[in-house]
């Protein structure tokens, strides 16, 4: 098995366009999007979900960020994209569609959880940080290999890697707020050359270790979510953050 494939395995989900409608979602090609309010331009959050699920499937965990206009963007081969390979390529290929679609819908607070955030590190690129109001990182990646290979190491073999966010990163706008989020047991360390503000120190209340969590239930974290609502808020209605 290719290493694309294991990271990119793709998860179809042929009900996934019933499942999102009966929730009164609009489904496009690319995108789903939840609106509650006449203020959504102004309070766009565009995620990117992790690997082996799909936005059908997790779009309750999203919509604690309480986001007055959800975007969910889905790759190629997950959920009802299910005609599509899934590859890396398909997935940069669909950024300018979705800078596209976003174009009317104001400043955007982009955000991808472990896969999801080598997509939204792309649009928030693609975006700049004129459109972009921040980018929320949760548990992710340096590259494919450097999930194997403790870095710097994993450079060696740069040519064959996969989803770097290591890279991406660097062609970040320092203008661009960036909030990453991770577990215990996730890689620390990223090498980003933007302002990045560890959640912890965001956390104002009592039981801030109990962010000390799995990979996968951080998400799931009712304190993690509490403070990440306040965080995409505060993107939408300031100009320029100020940790």
């Amino acid at each position: 098995m290719s290493l694309e494939h294991q990271v990119l395995p793709g998860v179809p989900n042929p009900s996934a366009k019933r499942q999102l409608i009966s929730n009164h979602v609009t489904v496009g090609d690319i995108f789903a999007t939840k609106c509650t309010s006449s203020v959504e331009e102004r309070c766009t959050v565009a995620v990117f979900h992790g690997n082996m699920e799909d936005f059908a499937a997790t779009q309750a965990t999203w919509r604690r960020l309480k986001a007055n206009c959800l975007v969910g963007f889905e790759y190629p081969g997950y959920g009802w994209r299910t005609a599509e390979a899934p590859t890396q390529a398909g997935v940069l290929a669909d950024v300018p569609k979705q800078v596209a679609y976003l174009k009317d819908k104001g400043r955007v607070v982009v955000v991808g959880r472990s896969l999801g955030t080598f997509a939204a590190l792309h649009l928030a690129v693609a975006l700049g940080p004129a459109k972009c109001a921040g980018l929320l990182l949760v548990s992710p990646m340096l590259t494919a290999i450097a999930m194997k290979v403790p870095a710097p190491f994993h450079r060696a073999l740069a040519f064959a890697d996969y989803l770097d966010n290591e890279s991406t990163a660097k062609m970040l706008d320092l203008a661009t707020p960036v909030l990453i989020a991770e577990s215990s047991t996730v890689l620390s360390y990223l090498g980003m050359a933007v302002p990045i503000e560890p959640i912890k120190s965001m956390l104002k209340a009592p039981g801030t270790k109990r962010l000390k969590l799995n990979h996968d239930e951080l998400l799931s974290s009712l304190a993690f979510n509490f403070n990440v609502c306040r965080y995409t808020l505060a993107l939408l209605t300031v100009t320029t953050m100020a940790w």
